[in-house]
């Protein structure tokens, strides 16, 4: 998706409050703003991805305020609080079979995509992940297509991981995968974006027990083809289907010009122009599968 005028104002706001919690002292805090103003101002082009330019503005909040992972502490209590009711979840899934386990799964795995904070005006309480799952409604639910279509073989999949929280209930969903005879591929970023998961907290949360786990060779909000690993594109080249986790992802892969693939988008559409894309409504949560990975 494209950079749209009422874009801008969402990514400033964002990141002007992240440099407020980040700079204290007045004088350099006033630069800074000034610089990310000029920044933005100067690198508006409608042509471009939102999430490049969101991404690259994030960027320069880490240079400004001389922190390379500013959601470290949030990242880490998000996963802690989703860990705290994984066993729990699991319990709940276990007594499942078949498709009804694997839709219960995917409907935990989005229940963490309520967590971001990149969306100006918006917020989630990571405690409430439990009682998400429950008053769920999917607006676009492909998920027994998708079920049907797993069923069908084994295939490697290729899983874009999206926020911290959402990370620990992804688990719940890969280990699905791997149970009906998948392999699973989960991709998380090699450095700070966001509340993002990267390597340092994939470690923490034991992801690499459930599925091979590697970086993208970048911090950039998504797999942008110019920046990612040779091992990224390699594993995304021989993978029989995307799953793709939350906006950003969205954004970059539904028109980005990078070889196609089967993609399933797994997200809740938290802002307008997303929830237009989709044809839903704001708050909305969507499972679509595209044959392409385009909307078109």
């Amino acid at each position: 998706m494209k950079i749209k005028p009422e874009c801008v104002p969402c990514i400033l706001t964002v990141r002007v409050n992240e440099l407020l919690k980040l700079i204290t002292e007045e004088d350099r805090l006033k630069r800074a703003v000034k610089e990310l103003l000029l920044f933005m101002t100067r690198n508006l082009n409608y042509d471009e991805y939102v999430t490049v330019y969101a991404t690259n503005a994030f960027r320069l909040v880490k240079s400004l305020s001389r922190n390379s992972d500013p959601y470290r502490e949030i990242k880490v209590y998000s996963n802690d609080a989703a860990l705290r009711i994984l066993s729990e979840l699991e319990k709940r899934i276990g007594n499942l079979r078949g498709y009804s386990a694997f839709k219960e799964s995917c409907l935990a795995a989005l229940a963490g995509n309520a967590i971001d904070f990149g969306v100006a005006g918006y917020s989630a309480r990571i405690e409430d992940f439990s009682k998400e799952i429950e008053q769920i409604k999917l607006a676009v639910d492909d998920s027994k297509k998708l079920f049907d279509k797993l069923s069908s073989r084994k295939m490697k999949i290729l899983y874009l991981m999206d926020n911290c929280g959402e990370a620990v209930l992804d688990i719940l969903l890969i280990k699905q995968l791997t149970t009906m005879g998948h392999e699973v591929i989960a991709v998380v970023k090699s450095g700070s974006f966001q509340n993002d998961i990267t390597l340092k907290e994939a470690e923490e949360i034991g992801l690499s027990k459930y599925c091979k786990v590697i970086g993208s060779g970048t911090d950039g909000s998504s797999i942008f083809w110019n920046e990612v690993s040779s091992e990224l594109k390699e594993e995304y080249m021989s993978s029989d289907i995307v799953i793709s986790k939350g906006m950003a992802n969205f954004e970059y892969l539904s028109e980005a010009d990078i070889p196609s693939k089967p993609v399933v988008y797994m997200l809740k559409a938290k802002c307008r122009n997303i929830a237009k894309e989709l044809g839903v409504n704001v708050g909305d949560y969507v499972i679509k599968l595209s044959k392409t990975g385009y909307l078109a």
